[in-house]
């Protein structure tokens, strides 16, 4: 007679899918690997819409952020060394928060002043909707 602990009894169960700390059935699996794709596309668009910006439009804009935010592991060496935040799914509010201080001077990197001072509003929530939605 067989436990319940037996190979047997085991290799008859389906065999559950690793989700994280979580093991689903593989039944359940599918369904919640769509429902994590539905929301990541949700969080994104949700993303774009509260920046109120076009993030089409953000990408057209971009060429001076690219340089320093799109490498990897990049470091600046002006006004002194230090790594460049990757803004890639950044918040968009946070990141028209940071372009607005830039602009304004209540931050004081001089290459991001320059940069952000070249921006109008609707530029500054162009490229807060592109990279929240990357």
């Amino acid at each position: 007679m067989r436990n319940k602990h037996s190979v047997g009894h085991l290799a008859a169960r389906k065999s559950p899918v690793g989700f994280g700390a979580l093991m689903l059935p593989r039944s359940i699996a599918g369904y919640a690997a769509a429902f994590m794709i539905a929301l990541s596309y949700g969080a994104q668009v949700q993303a774009q819409q509260a920046a109120g910006g076009d993030a089409k439009a953000g990408a057209d804009k971009r060429s001076q952020c690219i340089g320093c935010h799109g490498i990897p592991g990049y470091k600046a060496s002006f006004p002194r060394v230090y790594n460049v935040p990757m803004i890639a799914g950044q918040n968009a509010k946070y990141i028209e928060a940071a372009l607005s201080a830039y602009r304004k001077g209540d931050r004081p990197h001089p290459t991001m002043r320059g940069i952000a001072g070249s921006l109008s509003d609707a530029d500054i929530a162009d490229l807060a909707a592109y990279y929240a939605s990357r």
